[in-house]
């Protein structure tokens, strides 16, 4: 039984595609206000694409951010809360991640901003109000 609802969500997983913009985001290594919102850099600013390429709807529920094996949490979109995203459509929404793992003696080194970051998006087949079934995708980008 678990391999076929395991099945069904990595089937359905295909009908949500992830991008982000830029493809290959900058860290700021200092601290910055956005929207009067203090950061605390190290930090990077990134764009993230959830395109329905199915016939029905599909909702998205949560979001991880794993950033060199350190989860993250999105702490500066007010906006994001449980979305649904109409068939053949697409939503953008915008995401600030601060306090990367960066030690304070590596930041001279450009290499050290090169960091793998992993984007899990959580949710499910169906309405807002009706799920059908799980969903799970994930996108893998680097910093610069």
């Amino acid at each position: 039984m678990f391999a076929l609802l395991f099945a069904l969500s990595t089937v359905f997983a295909q009908d949500l595609e992830l991008s982000v913009a830029p493809e290959t985001p900058l860290v700021i290594p200092v601290d910055a206000i956005v929207d009067t919102v203090p950061i605390s850099g190290p930090w990077f600013r990134v764009t993230v694409e959830f395109r329905n390429v199915s016939a029905a709807p599909l909702t998205v529920a949560a979001m991880t951010v794993d950033v060199q094996g350190r989860e993250f949490t999105n702490r500066y979109n007010r906006e994001f809360e449980i979305f649904e995203i109409a068939p053949q459509s697409f939503a953008q929404l915008p995401f600030y991640f601060d306090q990367l793992p960066i030690p304070p003696d590596d930041r001279s080194r450009q290499e050290a901003f090169s960091l793998p970051v992993k984007l899990t998006v959580y949710g499910w087949t169906g309405s807002r109000f009706s799920p059908e079934n799980r969903l799970m995708r994930e996108l893998v980008f680097t910093t610069r």
